[in-house]
């Protein structure tokens, strides 16, 4: 298994798959609330999509 390190302590990595045309990492946030990064108020709804 290759370890790459993310540097998201924020994520956990649990699945790594080497594909013809390069590495699939798939991750999951070790948290389940969101933080405003403006007053850092706690939340378990997320406000934005991307």
């Amino acid at each position: 298994m290759l370890s790459i390190p993310l540097g998201l302590p924020e994520f956990k990595v649990i699945k790594q798959e080497l594909l013809s045309y390069g590495y699939a990492i798939h991750v999951e946030k070790t948290e389940t609330q969101e933080r405003c990064p403006h007053c850092e108020f706690a939340t378990c709804t997320m406000w934005f999509k991307k």
